[in-house]
């Protein structure tokens, strides 16, 4: 893997999805939808939108979860609920859930917000360990995919600007295919 860079599999930002950070979710999930019925059937989903702010930099992504987690304002209250990544037992989870009420409105009920929640207020900044060099190695890139669970990393260049998204599912299904293509040829 120490023969390509993380530049050999991401996807480059023109070929994102992007977002205004003053877009409502609404818009989100409609700007998603449409992205969704313009790839072609082979290609891997999109399951996260670039966030960009007014100059069209990048400031932000949204995810799927984040969406979700968006229509639920108890969640402000809950510090970093990305602490469950790091053990948090069920007991804990469930304490949480309780203490703040979590989702204890109807679905119809927190999607009335959508109109009023702002990309910005519920998209993720990325943390250092989620971002990652267009030039480095893609075996370092798989490292971080490993050690720090990450789905995505977002790549930048020597500047820091955000050139495009190393997806997992990418580096998986090009994984996969040279696994294919060894087992044929050593049959």
């Amino acid at each position: 893997m120490k023969d390509y860079t993380v530049k050999d599999f991401m996807v480059s930002t023109a070929k994102l999805v992007t977002i205004p950070e003053n877009a409502k979710v609404h818009d989100a999930v409609e700007i998603l939808e449409q992205a969704q019925r313009e790839l072609p059937p082979e290609d891997f989903r999109h399951r996260v939108m670039v966030v960009v702010d007014k100059q069209g930099e990048f400031v932000g992504k949204l995810s799927l979860l984040d969406i979700i987690a968006g229509l639920e304002p108890k969640y402000a209250q809950v510090k970093d609920f990305k602490l469950s990544r790091f053990g948090l037992t069920q007991q804990m989870l469930k304490t949480i859930f309780e203490q703040h009420g979590l989702w204890e409105n109807s679905l119809a009920t927190l999607c009335k917000r959508a109109d009023r929640i702002l990309v910005k207020d519920i998209m993720d900044s990325p943390e250092e360990s989620e971002l990652v060099h267009e030039n480095e190695s893609l075996s370092f890139a798989i490292h971080q995919f490993a050690t720090g669970r990450h789905h995505n990393l977002m790549v930048h260049n020597a500047t820091g600007k955000i050139t495009g998204l190393l997806r997992l599912v990418d580096v998986y299904g090009n994984i996969r295919k040279m696994l294919a293509e060894c087992r044929v040829e050593g049959s």
